[in-house]
């Protein structure tokens, strides 16, 4: 698996599937072409219209395995465990804005604000 593949203009498998606790823990957290092929609506959709329109844009969790999933003590229902999830950030703009703008802009089946504290931009 090439992991330098594009996803989108801007972003690369590589980006998707990094996990800092999947190398820490040896977890193997390669997507299967099921779950590829539902990530690829998602980024043309949704995260490189982030990116055309925020500018850079840092992908925080992407794809996981069933055992990163566990590891981390994600939902078993998780779409991250499916390809159809990401967690994303645009420095300098607040969580809040970029949800916001998803939701006024794009078609999306699920928009989770997570972890976010009024008037901290990141």
């Amino acid at each position: 698996m090439d992991l330098n593949t594009k996803m989108s203009d801007n972003f690369t498998l590589r980006e998707f599937i990094k996990s800092d606790t999947a190398s820490r823990r040896g977890i193997d957290n390669t997507p299967t072409d099921e779950h590829l092929n539902n990530a690829l609506p998602l980024f043309v959709n949704v995260v490189q219209k982030v990116r055309d329109h925020f500018g850079p844009t840092i992908l925080t969790s992407g794809y996981r395995s069933e055992a990163l999933n566990a590891a981390i003590g994600g939902s078993p229902r998780s779409q991250h465990s499916k390809g159809q999830a990401v967690d994303l950030e645009v420095l300098g703009t607040s969580t809040a804005d970029v949800a916001q703008w998803i939701a006024d802009n794009l078609t999306f089946d699920q928009l989770i604000l997570e972890f976010y504290t009024p008037g901290d931009v990141n």
